[in-house]
């Protein structure tokens, strides 16, 4: 009778009533997320235990308990704040402790970007570190409270996966396993593979042969379907598909590797026609949910055996599907990329090269797809929830040029985009590419003032901006600024500069002029590091991201 006292608890949390629902909401991600907009601790945290129970007494897949959790890995703002002080009001909650961690763990991917290390700024770092300690530390107390938690060990590896200490997460891993066997805590021990973590396909292959047979998969052959999916998923080693293949049992045998065949079938070069046709039929049948396999599929295949390509189609698809996820997310800088990006309609078209006929595809771009609205609208939301990538920064300034020369006046402030370039400066570690666009950028704008005349500033919002600038104060000494920093860097790295004829003769012009009439004061005989630049602040949709600030 337990369980069924479970269920009803279930119920109560999750229906505001029972006339008016038709069945026991227990696995149900959207009707727990409309609790958490509502604020309702009380009841997301009994539904929450009420589901663990249930997995416990076995009347819930652990698999559905898990897509509960899904919901805190977002970027919106309530479901942040909801986490934060559904901690505070139930401290010892393991349930609020997962969900807390799952949006900090989120949260530091995000702060921390995907570029390297060495062009990550050393404040992404620092948060990203303490965003994660944080993470680990609120799932590990979790799972010490109960150790059957699934959610709480997921997190526990998956973030121990990623530390170059993985010795709890291995023993978590490991009783997990052998009181609970089961597939997800099975694949999140894939992480352990990875290299940039001190990680070794080595120790995987070890654990698909000692711990998989342990989950059962009825007929199949765990460890032989553990590396499998091992290999299409981490793709650990060059062969990596031919070697998935090779395990595979024939086509046709089993659909739950039906994904994975496919994927490593796609990977697995050189191919002949008939492979290529028979990979393209299955793509005509089923198209792509991933943009990144789209672009893939046409790069390597359709270009070059003339198929149709399928990354328009694609981003057509997961645009509906990021606009819908948006709602939920709406900071997730993956979904914003793929709304930021440019569509096109595909058209065949024929042409004649050396007096024959050749067939060839045209890409026009959409109107208003997106329009310039909705562009800034996406990076300004990065800039908000990643504030240390310094491309964000560089393509705002670009916008912001861009639409103060269409005549917007709401963006005519000049000082505007040139924030956003120190910042893009600021944040790269003073890459050389971002300190010569900078330069660039402000040469640009020494033309158009030296074009200046009466009656021009009445043109656009580019023009009125440029009437109001000092040119020593506001060009001429930014200018000679940025070329010692441009030539001091290069020297420091040994790179070259990269400047073209022109940039370089105005840059040394410029400085030749401010030495000769004592123009920009102290500027010429400071050290390098004396002029280096600081983060300008600025007011992104009116917030800082509440997480940017949750690292201490």
């Amino acid at each position: 009778m337990r369980h069924l006292a479970i269920f009803a608890t279930l119920w109560m949390a999750l229906c505001p009533s029972l006339a008016t629902a038709e069945a026991p909401i227990s696995s149900d991600p959207d009707a727990l997320r409309s609790l958490v907009y509502a604020g309702d601790i009380s009841r997301v945290d009994a539904a929450l235990v009420a589901a663990q129970l249930a997995v416990e007494e076995g009347d819930l897949d652990a698999e559905k308990n898990r897509q509960l959790y899904t919901i805190f890995a977002v970027t919106h703002p309530d479901v942040i704040a909801f986490t934060q002080d559904w901690l505070a009001a139930r401290p010892d909650s393991a349930q609020a402790k997962v969900a807390r961690s799952l949006v900090l763990s989120n949260a530091a991917w995000i702060v921390r970007g995907e570029r390297a290390l060495r062009h990550t700024h050393p404040e992404a770092v620092e948060k990203f570190g303490g965003l994660r300690a944080q993470a680990a530390d609120l799932a590990q107390a979790a799972y010490k409270a109960n150790p059957k938690f699934l959610p709480a060990s997921d997190a526990v590896i998956t973030l121990g996966a990623l530390a170059y200490d993985k010795t709890y997460a291995m023993e978590v891993f490991h009783a997990v396993m052998e009181t609970t066997p089961n597939w997800g805590t099975l694949t999140r021990a894939f992480g352990f593979a990875n290299r940039g973590w001190g990680g070794d396909a080595q120790i995987v292959e070890a654990i698909c042969d000692y711990y998989a047979p342990k989950v059962d998969l009825g007929d199949r052959d765990s460890a032989r379907y553990c590396r499998i999916q091992f290999l299409v998923e981490g793709k650990p080693y060059n062969g990596w598909s031919q070697m998935a293949l090779d395990l595979m049992p024939p086509a046709g045998e089993d659909s739950w590797i039906d994904g994975l065949r496919f994927t490593a079938r796609l990977n697995n070069h050189p191919m002949d026609r008939a492979e290529a046709e028979a990979l393209r039929d299955i793509v005509v049948e089923q198209g792509f949910d991933s943009l990144r396999w789209a672009t893939y599929y046409d790069q390597y295949i359709a270009y070059r055996w003339a198929f149709d390509t399928q990354t328009e189609r694609t981003l057509q698809k997961v645009k509906v599907g990021a606009l819908a996820a948006l709602e939920h997310d709406p900071f997730n800088p993956e979904l914003l990329d793929i709304l930021a990006r440019q569509s096109h309609e595909v058209t065949k078209v024929e042409i004649e090269v050396d007096g024959k006929i050749q067939t060839g595809t045209r890409h026009t771009p959409i109107a208003d797809s997106p329009s310039p609205e909705q562009e800034f609208d996406y990076l300004r939301r990065k800039v908000v929830v990643a504030p240390y990538d310094p491309e964000n920064w560089q393509k705002l300034a670009l916008l912001f040029k861009v639409e103060s020369l269409r005549g917007r006046d709401e963006l005519a402030d000049l000082a505007l985009w040139e924030g956003y370039l120190v910042n893009a400066v600021y944040y790269s570690n003073y890459q050389l590419e971002y300190l010569t666009n900078y330069a660039q950028r402000k040469i640009q704008q020494l033309e158009s003032y030296e074009q200046l005349e009466p009656g021009m500033a009445g043109l656009n919002g580019w023009y009125r901006a440029i009437q109001q600038l000092d040119r020593t104060t506001d060009i001429v000494c930014p200018i000679v600024r940025i070329g010692i920093l441009i030539y001091a860097v290069a020297q420091y790295t040994g790179q070259n500069p990269g400047l073209d004829t022109g940039t370089v003769q105005v840059i040394d012009g410029l400085t030749a002029e401010a030495e000769a009439d004592d123009l920009c004061p102290g500027m010429l005989s400071a050290q390098p590091q004396d002029l280096a630049f600081a983060p300008v602040e600025m007011d992104m949709m009116g917030q800082v991201f509440p997480f940017i600030l949750a690292a201490k």
